[in-house]
């Protein structure tokens, strides 16, 4: 057991290096998949193990993959650009206005389309508004940042809004509205907390105002005007159906796949959508990326680390609520910025049937989708958005800014959101 675990860990370790580094900017999959096989060459891990972790993961990658293949769709129609222009244009070029609003969208976009979603479609919607208004180069960086940081940090309020609450859900048999009942009013704590932290972080290189005359009109930006609307009533039909079917404990990808794909037929016969561009687009190294990651630590989990987390947090049992909430939180989020939240809230999910603990189900959410902003390997979201960022040339943002922007937003949020969740379900 001793010499599995330390195999375990060497792999994890080297793992994770190469997926920060990424020499010659090979794919993000790879390393966790050339970690995966390893293991299971030196029979650390067995069939029944990867079966298992399938088992595990297989609804909520699909459902995934289904949601960014819809939000690339929306993105070539121009839902996403078009509802930008329309809160640019409301905020009347006043930038601080501005700011508050695109945090405001980035959350919503983050709850529907996920936070690996909202990250491919706002990204690039925020360098053209930012080049199209003219913005100063400076005003660059705290835009990108917000979105960056409140895609994660604000992915509680449903189920489909990460892949750490679809494989929490999942694992618990959580129905999709009970679920929402109680981190709703979390994620909207989080929204705030948020918006204030990077506000008074970023406030003093605003500019007063930014000329809005060069930006298109709404309606230039969309294809089909009737699509669009066809666009809004389909989201709103699907979520009615992941809340209705939730009861039954229907797994989300059976809505999410038929519904993505029944749309896409309707779009293409609407208008022109370049189909391969989509399919190309569509960020399929995640699924390689979560199944050899998830391998890989569920070889440290099966070899001892669930054991050494359970009596971690047996140590801080005494501390009376939500003092100890606060204190499982920050364990929780250590454990997501050295491993990444996919493996981590799995991790955490087998601690948490070991110690038989069940109430710390939607605080290992919680922690997992705002704590991981300590690292950039925290979540996918975060290395996809760095991955674009590097195509697009910015260098402002280095992994050292990160940590550093990192360290001071997180722990505010983190806590305040882990107050409001203590009261939720004390209430």
């Amino acid at each position: 057991m001793q010499i599995d675990f330390t195999v375990s860990l060497i792999v994890f370790i080297a793992v994770m290096m190469l997926v920060v580094a990424r020499p010659r900017h090979f794919s993000i999959a790879i390393p966790p998949i050339i970690g995966a096989f390893i293991l299971i060459f030196l029979r650390v891990i067995a069939e029944k193990d990867i079966l298992y972790v399938i088992s595990i993961v297989w609804n909520a990658t699909i459902t995934l993959i289904a949601i960014i293949f819809l939000s690339l769709i929306l993105d070539e129609i121009g839902f996403f650009r078009y509802i930008a222009i329309r809160i640019t244009l409301y905020s009347r070029g006043k930038v601080r206005r501005l700011f508050f609003l695109i945090v405001t969208l980035t959350s919503l976009v983050t709850a529907l389309f996920s936070n690996d979603g909202s990250i491919v479609v706002m990204t690039p919607i925020m360098y053209a508004i930012l080049r199209e208004t003219g913005a100063p180069r400076k005003l660059y960086l705290p835009f990108l940042v917000s979105v960056g940081f409140v895609a994660d940090a604000t992915s509680l309020p449903l189920s489909i809004s990460n892949l750490v609450n679809i494989i929490s859900v999942g694992f618990f048999s959580i129905p999709f509205l009970e679920y929402a009942k109680i981190m709703v009013l979390p994620d909207i704590v989080a929204i705030v907390s948020s918006a204030a932290v990077l506000y008074l972080i970023f406030h003093n290189t605003f500019p007063s105002d930014i000329s809005l005359e060069e930006l298109p009109r709404p309606e230039d930006v969309v294809k089909d005007m009737r699509l669009l609307k066809v666009a809004f009533a389909t989201i709103t039909l699907m979520i009615t159906l992941y809340a209705i079917t939730g009861y039954f404990l229907v797994p989300i990808s059976f809505i999410a796949v038929p519904g993505v794909a029944l749309f896409y037929m309707y779009a293409r016969i609407r208008t022109s959508i370049p189909g391969k561009r989509i399919v190309h687009n569509t960020p399929w190294e995640i699924i390689f990326f979560a199944l050899g990651l998830f391998i890989v630590v569920y070889a440290l989990s099966k070899n001892g680390l669930v054991e050494v987390l359970g009596s971690t947090l047996s140590y801080f049992s005494y501390l009376y609520e939500p003092l100890r909430m606060i204190v499982d939180a920050f364990i929780f989020s250590f454990l997501a910025s050295i491993m990444n939240n996919l493996p981590s809230v799995i991790t955490v999910n087998l601690t948490i049937i070991h110690l038989h603990q069940n109430s710390l189900v939607y605080l290992n959410v919680l922690a997992n989708d705002i704590g991981t902003k300590f690292t950039p390997i925290g979540s996918l979201a975060t290395l996809l958005w760095m991955n674009i960022l590097r195509q697009k040339g910015e260098k402002s943002i280095t992994y050292r800014y990160f940590v550093k922007i990192g360290i001071i937003v997180t722990p505010p949020v983190l806590v305040l959101s882990v107050l409001t969740l203590w009261l939720v379900q004390m209430i």
